[in-house]
């Protein structure tokens, strides 16, 4: 990408601490984003997806503290700032749609309003004119009848609908970045297909960069620009998505989308199992963390873990001592759609 990245989240740690448990669930990250592009972080669930988004926005569980790294919004240093610093960049700055729009909006507030709400917190607009622009942003989001679904209760929406009003909260005050934390969770794929429509639709016409999250390499395939892929709280393959796609070197990303079904392939064709569980992160391996799950596994993978070595001069990096080459391409059928 051309220019500075509006995001730059450098070695991340976050550590979460129950009791005298303690656990590094976001161990040494690092990404940047920049204006109108979309990064996916993909991973299995508990892979330290979410916690990195919640890293991002300082908006930690009891126990979770930031014990290492620097992220970095437009030039300012968020690590470090007070609380109340950061409530002004949550919302302002950086939006973020949460995994379930049904809990994360108030059933007891009309959908207009909370929408509008972040418009009278951050932008001190009277009511009038912050229903002026909540109707506005429901319009851009392509909710139905806007002026009247305004006064509607979330339980009266579909989860299409929620999601979308989600969407249009989180876009209220112009953020130079949105998180979007499964956005399309829960959702059918025709539901699905439209979501991810409009956040594309968005990131070209309001120039922002977007962090999408997901455990769904078909919805990375046909909406993102760049890949992380996220493995025990570690990247462990990251580039741009048609070579992450079409060259893949780690063994868990090969994986991964080979989990994915593939609508265009041959008919006999098997969805793959990954076996067994993520390792504990309270305790993990000494080598590499994909180790004991790997058909690769050799013993320098066991004793040592590896570094994220270059692949070319595009920003492709795996983290393998044995990686693949010539993998066969599968569950590319969203990608091929769109082209």
């Amino acid at each position: 990408m051309v220019g500075e990245p509006i995001l730059e989240v450098r070695d991340l740690r976050t550590e979460i601490r129950d009791g005298a448990r303690s656990v590094l669930a976001v161990d040494g990250v690092s990404f940047d984003v920049h204006a109108g592009e979309i990064v996916s972080v993909v991973g299995e669930s508990g892979c330290g997806k979410t916690l990195t988004a919640r890293s991002i926005i300082g908006l930690l569980p009891p126990g979770g503290k930031i014990t290492f790294g620097s992220v970095r919004l437009a030039g300012r240093e968020l690590v470090g700032l007070p609380e109340r610093s950061l409530c002004q960049v949550r919302g302002n700055e950086i939006g973020m749609i949460f995994q379930d729009p049904m809990t994360s909006l108030n059933p007891t507030k009309r959908i207009g309003d909370q929408v509008a709400e972040t418009l009278r917190l951050h932008w001190g607009w009277d009511k009038r004119r912050s229903r002026e622009r909540a109707v506005e942003m429901l319009k851009i989001v392509e909710v139905p009848s806007a002026e009247e679904r305004y006064d509607a209760y979330p339980h009266q929406l579909s989860g299409g609908m929620r999601q979308r009003v989600m969407i249009a909260g989180a876009l209220a005050c112009e953020p130079k970045i949105l998180i979007a934390d499964e956005p399309t969770t829960a959702l059918d794929v025709t539901v699905q297909a439209q979501i991810l429509s409009v956040l594309d639709n968005l990131r070209h016409r309001l120039a922002i960069g977007i962090v999408l999250i997901t455990h769904d390499f078909g919805v990375v395939a046909s909406l993102a620009d760049r890949v992380e892929v996220m493995y025990a709280a570690r990247i462990v393959e990251e580039g741009p998505v048609e070579d992450i796609l079409e060259r893949r070197r780690h063994p868990y990303t090969d994986a991964l989308l080979r989990t994915v079904p593939n609508l265009h392939g041959e008919r006999a064709y098997r969805l793959a199992v990954i076996p067994g569980r993520p390792p504990d992160l309270a305790s993990p391996p000494v080598g590499c963390r994909f180790a004991p799950r790997c058909a690769r596994v050799q013993p320098a993978c066991i004793a040592q873990e590896p570094e994220l070595h270059q692949v070319g001069d595009d920003g492709h990096r795996y983290r393998c001592f044995f990686p693949l080459e010539g993998v066969e391409i599968r569950g590319t059928a969203e990608r091929e759609q769109r082209e």
